[in-house]
C-alpha cells in the first residue's frame, strides 16, 4: 500500500515525537474516528452553530490534542472574526462533509490513493509520533487558521494511516444515506443495515433514485475560514 511507504519515515527534524504514557494507537485512531463520525453524523443532522463549538471544543480538540494540548478550538476558527449568517455556515460544514466523504471513498477502495494524504501530510495536518512501547502512530494536529474540512480530513487522515487495512476490508460510505460506516457485511451489500426490513429484504429510500451528491464549495475568498 502506497502510504506504508510514508509511514515509517520520521517527521520533520528527526525521530518522531513521544504520546503521553498510557496513549497507544488504538486510542488515538479510536478518538479520531469517533470524532469524524459524529461530525458527518451531526451535520447531515443539521448541525448549527452551537454543535459545532461543542464538536471543536470537546471530540476534536481531544483528538487534536495528543502531542500537547494549544488553546481549544472554539467558533472562531470557522468565523475567523466574521459573524456568519446560519445559512453561510451550514454551507461551510455541508462542503467539509462532502469533501471529507469524497475522500474517504478513495480511502476504502482497494490499493487506495488519495492526493490528500500527501497533502496532510505535508502541511503538518497529521504528524508522526510514538507511544511508549515504540509504535509508530499519526496523530492529527490543530494548527492555526486550519479549515473546517482539513480539520475533519485529518481525523480520518491520522486513522487510516494507522489502520489502513481496516478501511479496505470494512470501511464504506452508504450510497443510500451516504453514512460512513465500519461493517464488513454492510460494505459487501453496498448499503447500511438500517436499510434491511426485519425480512432481510432492502427498504426503499425515499429520493433513492437521484441522491444528493452535489458538493457545496468554498471559493478562494473563503481560505481563511477553517
Amino acid at each position: 500500500m502506497k502510504y506504508l511507504i510514508t509511514y515509517g519515515k520520521p517527521g520533520p527534524g528527526g525521530a518522531p515525537r513521544r504520546l503521553p504514557d498510557g496513549v497507544s494507537i488504538d486510542t488515538v485512531s479510536g478518538s479520531c474516528r469517533a470524532a469524524g463520525v459524529e461530525f458527518l453524523e451531526g451535520v447531515s443532522r443539521g448541525w448549527a452553530k452551537r454543535e459545532l463549538a461543542t464538536w471543536l471544543s470537546e471530540p476534536y480538540a481531544v483528538a487534536a490534542s495528543r502531542l500537547g494540548r494549544v488553546d481549544p478550538p472554539t467558533e472562531s476558527v470557522v468565523t475567523d472574526g466574521v459573524d456568519l449568517r446560519p445559512s453561510r455556515l451550514a454551507a461551510i460544514m455541508e462542503s467539509a462533509r462532502l469533501h471529507t466523504l469524497t475522500m474517504l471513498e478513495e480511502l476504502a477502495l482497494p490499493h487506495a490513493e488519495s492526493d490528500y494524504v500527501d497533502e496532510a501530510i505535508t502541511h503538518g495536518y497529521v504528524c508522526p509520533a510514538e507511544d511508549e512501547l515504540g509504535t509508530a502512530v499519526w496523530v492529527p494536529i490543530d494548527r492555526p487558521r486550519m479549515r473546517l474540512r482539513d480539520r475533519v480530513r485529518s481525523l480520518f487522515v491520522a486513522d487510516y494511516l494507522n489502520t489502513p487495512y481496516e478501511y479496505e476490508s470494512s470501511f464504506f460510505v452508504c450510497h443510500r444515506c451516504e453514512a460512513a460506516r465500519f461493517d464488513e457485511d454492510a460494505k459487501w451489500m453496498g448499503f447500511c443495515r438500517k436499510h434491511l426490513r426485519p425480512s432481510h429484504t432492502v427498504a426503499r429510500v425515499l429520493g433513492d433514485e437521484a441522491p444528493a451528491s452535489a458538493a457545496v464549495g468554498e471559493d478562494d475568498s473563503q481560505k481563511n475560514v477553517s
